[in-house]
């Protein structure tokens, strides 16, 4: 008895140490083999000394437990090594033997979807054994024990002595085996379970860790670099195997960029306060190289499962394109906000139904003494309410639907001190200080309201003229050349009444083409043309010779014509007149100046053949200048005669043949040299006869002189017009004035004839004249364009 309740306590306490795992399984498993065999001996010697039946039965009962759970413990061990289909099924079938009747035991395994079976039964079940478990990571464990009565065999419920009668056909403790087997199976499935996760956590981890873009270090709870990614390896020039085993410090060397000095490293923050940590801006890290880059990075502190600190995660990432993409970005932000704030136009932002930021022109058109005046204020307080649905929704299409709102519309606002001031709005969505809002454009468009309303009042005064004049007018289509209106003027003068008017075109009227008329009036539209001449028809049948002032007029928002016309047809006749009677006066005047002409050169004539039978050599030289005299002036009809004016000449032309004129009259001409510029200069009749005769006194007066000499006479002669005066400059290679006539020059005394006329053709010109000698004779006359 003594061994037996030994047993049973040995047997209490290892099924209390499996469900309680507070013994190792190899451990349990070597004791469980141990006591397995001690148990059998002691057992079997019970029951040769005559040991009680039941007791010997239940002892023998709990070893065949112990063997089952000790099986199955060792049938789970690959379980955990990552195996399970071949376990299972060889699991299965080592179960019945647990049982007090093997042989008419069946069991069944469900794992989540998958099951096995130890066999089929074959014969009638009786009943059915279930335990049920789920694993940590939701797995459902099922086990059936089925109980069935073989056909060929008897009953061991009747046969057998040793079997306690009972209305269970499963013992207890058999109940409890398949509790205790699930356990241990959904135990195995935890563990396997838990090492897959963590496999492939571990594998997740790692690919993270070496496929990150940003540089990654891990450390252990010592600040001991454990790990490095390719990033990293970059931007601290450490290869990973190099770095490994190395305090982080001495890899991870960090500077403040301003002030150059050294930076306290992240772990060791990390390490002392246990939570994450943030570098401050401004940080660079030197490399092996001695490279700095700038870098921004974070760290965090790796917990383990019972709280202990395992090590530290820094990441870090190069900000050199940051800072440049940074630097670009505020040089962007500063030029677009000098670009807003200088805008003439005003542009606001808002968020939230609220302004943001004002620019300076927003300030002055709401009459604000600062922007901080309206930043905050609500935008709906600055319009008139008549507009603040329509507002409301025009803001929801950029701060909701995030679109552009292009067109312009018109609203009414109010400035600070309550004026109102009428304005055009259109936006665009834009996001400001983290919030999403809009840019607003605003256009002042008062004066064009105020415009509007003077257009109105212009139409209406318009109008009052246009039915009130009585002069015709006509308003109508360019496009088409239909009459949109007639005054009653018009009624009047061509007999047709408005209404008929109205259908007609400008063409109907218009004694030209259609094509013409609508050619004409296309370039009146484009301002090439405003005043026409042309016929029109009236009702009457008649046609009047009219004049057409026309140009474009807008009237309710299209583009018209107006024209006005007035009855030339009397006028016309009486210009007609006076263009006849003028004609008939040119060819009078034309045969008159012919026929001074002619008398002059009769007069030259005379005076020449007067001059060559004269015997006094005085006289014939009086008579010769004479004679060049006439001829000057007779060459000034003749000039008159050949151009359609007559009342000025081309004096430049008419000296030309003066000159040659004057050369032929000289047998020596082949002595005189000359230098001729003559610009074109337009003289009148006036200007230009006795400025003829100066010429001609001055050029015969020198070449007389001139030939006087043995050598070769030449002169110059210069004709211009600058800033309204004639300028006419003379000079030559002789002796030059005598002192004797300079002087009573100076007085106004004259002994020849020649230089008399010359001064008074001078005065009468209202000019002025100047001679000085300067290596020969020099003269400069000047006198009025005009």
């Amino acid at each position: 008895m003594k061994e037996t309740e030994q047993i049973k306590k040995e047997i209490k306490g290892l099924q209390e140490s499996i469900q309680t795992g507070l013994v190792s399984s190899s451990d349990l498993k070597e004791i469980i083999y141990q006591k397995l065999g001690e148990w059998d001996r002691a057992l079997n010697g019970c029951c040769d000394s005559g040991s009680i039946e039941n007791e010997l039965f239940d002892l023998k009962e709990r070893e065949r437990e112990l063997r089952c759970l000790y099986a199955v413990m060792s049938i789970l061990q690959p379980v955990y090594a990552g195996e399970d289909d071949t376990v299972f099924k060889e699991l299965v079938c080592r179960i019945p033997q647990g049982f007090m009747v093997a042989e008419e035991t069946c069991v069944r395994l469900e794992i989540g979807e998958k099951w096995f079976e130890s066999r089929k039964p074959s014969g009638k079940e009786r009943g059915v054994l279930e335990n049920k478990l789920r694993t940590e990571h939701g797995t459902e464990v099922l086990l059936k024990v089925y109980r069935f009565k073989q056909d060929d065999k008897p009953d061991i419920f009747e046969t057998s002595k040793s079997f306690k009668k009972s209305d269970h056909l499963f013992l207890k403790e058999e109940e409890q085996l398949t509790e205790k087997i699930v356990e241990l199976i959904v135990k195995a499935l935890n563990y396997q379970e838990s090492v897959l996760l963590l496999r492939d956590s571990e594998e997740r981890y790692r690919t993270t860790l070496y496929s990150i873009g940003d540089a990654v270090i891990t450390t252990d709870a010592r600040g001991i670099i454990m790990q490095m990614n390719t990033v990293a390896e970059r931007l601290t020039g450490w290869k990973e195997q190099e770095a490994q085993g190395k305090p982080v410090d001495e890899v991870f060397r960090i500077f403040n960029e301003d002030t150059g000095k050294p930076q306290i490293n992240p772990v060791e923050k990390i390490l002392r306060e246990r939570k994450k940590v943030k570098l401050a801006n401004h940080i660079i890290l030197v490399n092996k190289n001695g490279k700095k880059i700038p870098i921004a990075d974070c760290g965090a502190p790796v917990i383990g499962t019972e709280n202990q600190l395992i090590g530290v995660v820094l990441i870090f990432r190069d900000q050199q394109k940051e800072r440049k993409a940074q630097i670009k970005l505020e040089e962007s932000e500063k030029k677009f906000r000098a670009m807003v704030e200088q805008a003439p136009e005003p542009i606001f932002i808002q968020t939230e139904f609220k302004f943001s930021y004002v620019n300076s022109a927003t300030q002055k058109l709401y009459g604000a003494k600062s922007p901080e005046e309206l930043i905050g204020t609500a935008i709906l307080d600055r319009c008139h309410p008549d507009y603040h649905e329509f507002i409301k929704n025009r803001i929801k299409r950029l701060n909701v639907n995030r679109e552009h709102v292009p067109e312009f519309s018109q609203q009414l606002h109010f400035k600070m001190d309550g004026s109102p001031v009428w304005v055009e709005t259109s936006g665009t969505p834009i996001e400001f200080d983290g919030k999403k809002g809009g840019l607003v454009f605003l256009r002042v468009i008062s004066f064009r309201k105020k415009a509007e309303e003077k257009l109105r009042e212009s139409e209406e005064k318009y109008r009052s003229l246009f039915e009130n004049s009585h002069t015709p007018m006509l308003i109508s289509n360019p496009s088409d050349g239909m009459i949109i209106d007639a005054n009653p003027a018009a009624e009047a003068f061509y007999g047709w009444n408005r209404r008929e008017l109205r259908r007609m075109h400008t063409f109907d009227l218009n004694i030209l083409s259609r094509e013409e008329v609508l050619a004409l009036m296309q370039e009146v539209k484009s301002g090439k043309k405003n005043t026409l001449y042309s016929c029109h028809r009236l009702k009457n049948g008649q046609v009047k010779e009219v004049e057409v002032f026309s140009g474009p007029i807008t009237l309710e928002g299209n583009s018209f014509l107006y024209s006005i016309i007035t009855d030339v047809t009397e006028r016309k006749r009486y210009e007609k007149m006076v263009q006849d009677s003028l004609k008939e006066k040119k060819i009078m005047l034309s045969e008159i100046h012919h026929r001074v002409k002619n008398n002059l050169a009769v007069i030259s004539g005379l005076l020449g053949l007067e001059a060559e039978m004269t015997e006094n050599a005085a006289l014939a030289e009086v008579l010769r200048k004479s004679d060049g005299r006439i001829r000057s002036m007779a060459l000034v009809h003749e000039k008159l005669y050949e151009r359609e004016s007559f009342s000025k000449i081309n004096f430049s032309d008419y000296v030309g043949e003066l000159l040659s004129e004057i050369h032929k009259s000289y047998d020596n001409s082949s002595r005189i040299q000359k230098q001729i510029h003559l610009e074109p200069v337009i003289l009148n009749m006036t200007a230009a006869v006795p400025c003829g005769i100066i010429i001609n006194e001055i050029i015969t007066n020198g070449i007389k002189h001139g030939l006087q000499n043995s050598r070769e006479y030449s002169y110059a002669l210069s004709i211009v017009e600058r800033e309204g005066s004639i300028i006419v400059q003379y000079e030559d290679n002789g002796t030059g004035f005598s002192e004797e006539f300079l002087k009573n020059f100076e007085k106004g005394v004259f002994r020849s004839l020649g230089y008399q006329l010359i001064f008074g053709l001078v005065k009468q010109l209202k000019g002025a004249i100047k001679i000085w000698n300067q290596e020969g004779a020099k003269v400069d006359i000047t006198f009025p364009a005009d």
